[in-house]
């Protein structure tokens, strides 16, 4: 190593909230993309047809639109109970703390509720209703 250089310090960081927040925008914007090149496509196939089968487009693209939405939505949903799970997990083993199980397999916000205060964190109410009357 010549002199006066600097080492290169290599660090992996451990998987956390921000991995999972930095995944969630990955998804959002893929989402986003997808809606743009279905709007993009229908407004093409509109122009190309000349009219000529805009109901059936139209219904098309919405039918697409909201399977989409809904595929997504579920996705979703499940990849935020892995990595919940696997963050509280994560954060419990590091803090030499334990958790309760989900025993009486009630529903997964409910749990995050209860994990939320084992370690002692408070949240907004706001944020499980909204998860809660979407589920």
């Amino acid at each position: 190593m010549a002199s006066g250089s600097l080492r290169l310090a290599r660090r992996h960081l451990a998987s956390g909230a921000t991995v999972c927040r930095t995944q969630l925008g990955h998804r959002r914007t893929a989402i986003a993309h997808a809606l743009e090149a279905l709007d993009f496509m229908y407004q093409k196939d509109v122009a190309d047809s000349g009219g000529a089968f805009l109901d059936l487009s139209k219904v098309m693209r919405d039918w697409v639109r909201e399977t989409l939405l809904q595929g997504a939505y579920l996705r979703e949903y499940h990849l935020w109970e892995k990595d919940c799970r696997a963050y509280f997990l994560a954060m419990a083993a590091q803090w030499g703390a334990s958790l309760r199980q989900n025993a009486k397999r009630q529903s997964f916000p409910i749990l995050m509720r209860e994990w939320l205060a084992d370690f002692g964190l408070e949240y907004p109410a706001q944020t499980f209703d909204a998860i809660s009357s979407n589920v």
